[in-house]
């Protein structure tokens, strides 16, 4: 089954059948969004049977994963294994993983940032399981399905909220989960004595608009010389820096990868909303670069985010060591 609406997904794992439905596969190009619903499934599983959850969020090889359903497990109960995200799967080895999950009748959950990661293996859950896919999601769609959220939290709290006050709080942090969750969370604290959010509430607690800064920051880091030394961002922007930065290197990949083909001259094709002037400048830097950088900077993005949902390190500290370091080394020693 293929299901792309949280709320219809929240009906089917509430009433999650285990003895027919035993793999999930969560395809989410937002980590958080991703890791949120992937703990609903887990609560929903473990509600209806013993399960021993085995978790991997490092790069892993199959044996690791069939171990564990080779395992006993001492206290009882069905072997889970729960992949983070098949970029940490040899993508030799996904054909492998589809083969043993479509002849093994075992519990499995994975998560993915798109679907063409996810390959066979997506045939495979939503023919025998469940699969949360929103890969393809509309902007509107999603401002919908967050805004639905932000209401259903607060009716949970008893607490009214106007359509008005859910489009103040996007323009103050955008259409973004991890943020309208926390936004929220501290506005039912800030009016814990009213029966109502209003506008003022949301003016007085939420920060200014910070997602044309962020977008801007984002953009100096992949574009301009990385200096980290004129800029401060509150922690609470920290994963949509993120996804800025994911989205401006997957650009200049994909501008080194024609280049690197032969075909710089199609670029204004492939990127037709781009100022030409805006363009040829991306094109030189993104040469110089090479795919090689690209490609080990969206390693170290991923890195990073997973780091983020497990530990609290210094990030922000981490991701500029790391850039800085990438950017002045030679990239042509990268294998």
């Amino acid at each position: 089954m293929k299901i792309s609406n949280f709320s219809i997904l929240k009906k089917n794992i509430d009433n999650l059948d285990v003895t027919k439905t035993k793999l999930f596969l969560v395809i989410s190009p937002d980590v958080f969004e991703k890791e949120k619903i992937i703990k609903e499934i887990l609560s929903s599983i473990s509600k209806n049977t013993q399960v021993n959850v085995t978790r991997f969020s490092k790069v892993t090889s199959l044996d690791e994963i069939f171990n564990v359903y080779n395992s006993m497990s001492l206290l009882g109960g069905h072997m889970l294994a729960l992949i983070d995200d098949l970029n940490l799967i040899f993508k030799n080895d996904l054909p492998k993983l589809n083969e043993y999950i479509k002849k093994n009748n075992v519990f499995f959950i994975a998560g993915s940032q798109n679907k063409s990661l996810a390959s066979g293996l997506y045939q495979t859950v939503e023919k025998n399981g469940l699969v949360f896919d929103l890969s393809q999601e509309k902007f509107w769609e999603k401002e919908k399905r967050i805004a639905n959220f932000a209401i259903e939290k607060c009716m949970k709290a008893k607490k009214n909220i106007s359509a008005g006050v859910i489009d103040t709080i996007f323009s103050k942090v955008g259409v973004d989960f991890a943020l309208v969750e926390k936004e929220v969370e501290k506005l039912l604290l800030y009016t814990m004595e009213k029966k109502s959010i209003e506008l003022e509430d949301v003016e007085n607690i939420c920060p200014t608009n910070m997602t044309q800064s962020i977008w801007q920051i984002a953009e100096k880091i992949v574009w301009d010389q990385i200096t980290f030394d004129n800029f401060s961002i509150d922690s609470s922007f920290f994963h949509q820096l993120l996804s800025s930065i994911r989205y401006n290197l997957q650009i200049g990949y994909k501008i080194a990868s024609l280049v690197e083909m032969g075909k710089g001259s199609e670029l204004n094709v492939a990127f037709p909303k781009m100022y030409p002037r805006l363009l040829e400048k991306r094109k030189e830097i993104a040469t110089r670069y090479s795919t090689k950088y690209f490609k080990k900077a969206l390693q170290i993005i991923f890195e990073t985010d997973v780091l983020s949902k497990s530990c609290s390190l210094m990030l922000l500290d981490y991701l500029k060591l790391k850039l800085l370091f990438l950017q002045l080394y030679d990239i042509n020693s990268f294998a």
